[in-house]
C-alpha cells in the first residue's frame, strides 16, 4: 500500500493510532516535539507489537513490516 499517514503527537493516543495504521499497511510518520515522548512511544509500540507476536495474533513478517513502515521523529 502506498498511502501515507502523518500522526502529530506521540502521546497515549497518537502512538496507538500510528501503530494501528502501520499494522494496516500504511506508511506512518509519527511526530512529536518532545524527545522523551518519542522514546516512550517507541518503547510502547515495540512492547505492544511483541505481545501481539508472542500471542500469535501477528506473524513475524507483519511485525517486521510494521516496524519498517513506522517513521518516528522529533519535530
Amino acid at each position: 500500500m502506498d498511502s501515507k499517514i502523518a500522526v502529530i503527537g506521540a502521546g497515549t493516543m497518537g502512538h496507538g493510532i500510528a501503530e494501528v495504521f502501520a499494522l494496516g499497511g500504511y506508511c506512518v510518520n509519527l511526530e512529536d516535539f518532545y524527545p522523551e515522548v518519542i522514546e516512550r512511544a517507541k518503547r510502547e509500540i515495540n512492547e505492544s507489537l511483541s505481545k501481539l507476536l508472542s500471542s500469535g495474533k501477528i506473524t513475524r513478517e507483519l511485525y517486521d513490516k510494521t516496524l519498517k513502515t513506522l517513521i518516528i521523529i522529533t519535530i
